[in-house]
């Protein structure tokens, strides 16, 4: 069958499917081609019937006029009476319906029409099978470009056109890139693959593959300089090792003092190669867009949020951490613990958990506080007193006074507040404490006994209101007054004071006095109203026996001012030597010490040991004790005449910061008997006590005892 032109465009745009049709995915192509030849015949001669002859015997009733039950009996009562009846009834039937007739006609009209249209169908089937032999089919896309019902040199033409403007754009996670074509001297030089990409089609297929909703995707193979275009991707800031950032697990972070869940993150770092094969895979066929995330050569992070439990973690980690702890410290000085610095307590292993491993846990926590402790800890340290009237004060060293944490009781303490997710404000738990936490720990209410100026201060709240002179102890072992930091420990009115006893059970002296406050043991402060003077160098050779004497009236307002337990500070502002009379004492059959034998007397809590402390001057006194009397940094009273020998031991002892020796159970020095020894004017009686003599002698480096002091004659009270 021959077409011209205007019939073969009427076939080429025939539409076979009838609108609103669905084609299911797995309908064969003979199925579509019925339904095509049924459309056209519908729309060539309308709806035929099955089967023209096929008329219901119902039919043929309602059609006939009259018709009933009784007209079918008669009719057959025809049939049984006369054969011959029976064909006149057959040709009246055939002259009296038409229709029968007309079936007949019909269905000869119909076979017409369908021969017609199968051998139209077949001619147009035929005809675009041929066509797709040389055509791609609807749908196709090569390398970008829509090549439905092209031919392959239409397809080469329009890739040759295409390659001279290419333009590849790359898009990474940080920035796009572009390659063109001419910088790689991009060409397409035909080699048969497109006409390959024609010969793989079906053509027979034709109706299935047009009626396909997808798009075929092919490709041909693009000619570039592999070298250049190697070149450039190489320069790509984005497949720089140094820019790249890496992808970051999800994991709990420590922000504004809590545990925070964060979400991982992509980064940057990619597989160089990988990212590589991917932009030479889309040059050469001849992509013009290449999302490098879909590529799939980016690194990922191992852990995301949503699979890793962070956030339940995190919630677990921040209760732990709850506790806050403000610590008051001396010198109105804070420290804080609280979940910033309790979270670095806790375990972190590779991938960024926290976990609270018992055994670490409770090492930081001592840690902690063992810090604390470094931190506050005076405890036997050197102390710098704020002398009186000496600039920069004094250095005192007491080995059992200051500043001390009780570790262990703060851990426990501390590990409770932890546990109970406590918030508070509070002290660490001390075993020892200093007096107050201003003006070096001394407070602004204390005693103040400078042994080398002989003069001793009373601060109440921070005033002034007790400045005089005194007289300490003397200078040998049995009887000089140590140095440190004490408390007072009672208040007595009036007292009597006794020495240590003798073999014969008798007491070595006693002595009465109106206020006794001790402070250290056996020695402690009271008024001395045998002496007539006070201060200078008296103590030296006529000291006490260790207890500081001060006048009547000055005792009795220290007395009635002073609490007990007020700090009471001791300390020489000058070098000083303590002459050993234990050799004396033990030919005379003396006990070691001359000290006050009260068993009333307690230690202060400050004195429970020996004293070791020291007291020395930053640098000299700027105020002297009495005009004859000038302090001086000499490290020995070095005398200008020879000493008397029972002054001093049989070899001149050097000059010490600490007494030297020191009894190692200090004792109150001894209070007068309640008859003073004979003595000069000083004493009660007046009657010289010849036992002393050795230890009247003035030192050269002073005033005489006769010129400075009247009183400087030996006596026997405390």
């Amino acid at each position: 069958m021959k077409f011209d032109d205007d019939h073969k465009q009427e076939w080429e745009e025939l539409e076979f499917d009838e609108p609103g049709a669905k084609i299911e995915k797995d309908t064969s192509v003979e199925d579509q081609v019925d339904e095509a030849v049924q459309k056209l015949v519908r729309e060539t001669i309308g709806v035929i019937p099955g089967n023209a002859y096929d008329t219901s015997e119902e039919e043929r009733k309602e059609e006939a006029p009259g018709g009933s039950e009784a007209d079918d009996e008669e009719e057959y009562e025809a049939e049984d009476d006369d054969e011959e009846y029976e064909y006149e009834d057959d040709d009246e039937d055939d002259e009296e319906n038409p229709r029968r007739k007309g079936g007949k006609k019909g269905l000869l009209a119909f076979g017409i029409a369908a021969a017609l249209v199968v051998v139209l169908l077949a001619g147009f089937y035929g005809y675009r099978a041929f066509y797709y032999t040389s055509h791609f089919f609807d749908g196709t896309v090569i390398n970008g470009m829509d090549c439905s019902d092209k031919t392959v040199e239409q397809v080469e033409r329009q890739i040759e056109e295409t390659a001279k403007t290419y333009a590849l754009d790359i898009q990474f996670r940080n920035g796009e890139q572009q390659i063109l074509g001419s910088s790689i001297d991009y060409r397409y030089q035909p080699d048969g693959g497109v006409q390959a990409l024609l010969n793989q089609q079906s053509a027979f297929a034709w109706l299935l593959e047009n009626s396909k909703s997808k798009k075929h995707e092919v490709s041909v193979q693009m000619q570039y300089d592999a070298a250049k275009l190697e070149e450039q991707v190489s320069q790509f800031p984005q497949l720089q090792e140094d820019q790249m950032e890496a992808p970051a697990d999800a994991r709990i972070d420590f922000t504004d003092g809590k545990f925070v869940a964060t979400e991982s993150s992509q980064g940057t770092k990619l597989d160089v190669a990988k990212a590589k094969e991917a932009i030479t895979l889309a040059v050469t066929t001849g992509a013009l867009e290449l999302d490098m995330e879909e590529a799939g050569v980016y690194q990922e992070p191992a852990v995301s949020l949503e699979d890793s439990g962070l956030e339940e973690q995190a919630a677990t980690l921040n209760e732990l951490v709850s506790a806050s702890i403000i610590y008051q410290l001396p010198g109105g000085q804070t420290k804080v613990l609280d979940g910033t610095m309790m979270k670095d307590w806790l375990s972190v292993d590779e991938n960024g958990s926290y976990s609270k491993n018992e055994e670490v846990w409770n090492q930081k926590l001592g840690e902690f506080v063992a810090g604390l402790a470094a931190e506050v800890d005076t405890y036997g340290k050197e102390q710098t007193f704020p002398a009186t009237g000496i600039d920069g004060g004094v250095k005192v060293t007491q080995s059992n006074y200051g500043w001390k944490i009780d570790q262990e009781q703060e851990i426990a303490q501390l590990s409770k507040d932890i546990s109970e997710h406590l918030t508070t404000t509070r002290e660490p738990v001390y075993a020892s404490k200093e007096f107050a936490q201003d003006n070096n720990g001394f407070g602004n209410t204390y005693v103040e006994i400078d042994i080398s100026r002989q003069h001793v201060w009373f601060y109440k709240d921070g005033s002034r209101i007790v400045d005089s002179e005194c007289v300490s102890g003397k200078m040998v072992k049995s009887r000089y007054t140590p140095s440190g930091i004490f408390t007072l420990v009672s208040k007595t009115s009036p007292k009597t004071l006794r020495g240590p006893k003798k073999a014969d059970g008798s007491y070595e002296w006693e002595s009465d006095v109106t206020f006794w406050m001790p402070f250290n043991g056996g020695i402690g402060l009271h008024d001395a109203t045998w002496r007539s003077s006070f201060g200078g160098n008296i103590y030296k050779n006529s000291g006490s026996h260790g207890c500081i004497n001060l006048p009547y009236n000055v005792a009795k307002t220290i007395y009635n001012n002073i609490e007990v337990g007020t700090p009471i500070i001791v300390y020489y502002s000058n070098s000083y030597t303590v002459r050993d009379d234990s050799a004396e004492r033990e030919a005379e059959n003396l006990p070691t010490s001359a000290t006050v034998t009260d068993p009333t007397s307690t230690p202060s809590p400050s004195a429970t040991q020996a004293p070791t402390a020291t007291a020395r001057p930053t640098q000299a006194p700027t105020t002297t004790a009495r005009p004859t009397q000038t302090p001086t940094t000499t490290p020995t009273e070095t005398p200008t005449t020879t000493p008397e020998p029972t002054d001093t031991p049989a070899t001149t002892p050097e000059p010490t910061d600490t007494p030297t020796p020191e009894p190692t159970q200090p004792q109150e020095p001894t209070e007068p008997p309640a008859t003073p020894s004979p003595e000069p004017s000083d004493t009660p009686d007046g009657t010289p006590a010849p036992t002393e003599a050795p230890d009247e002698t003035p030192q050269p480096t002073e005033a005489p005892a006769s010129a400075a002091d009247p009183t400087a004659a030996p006596e026997t009270a405390s």
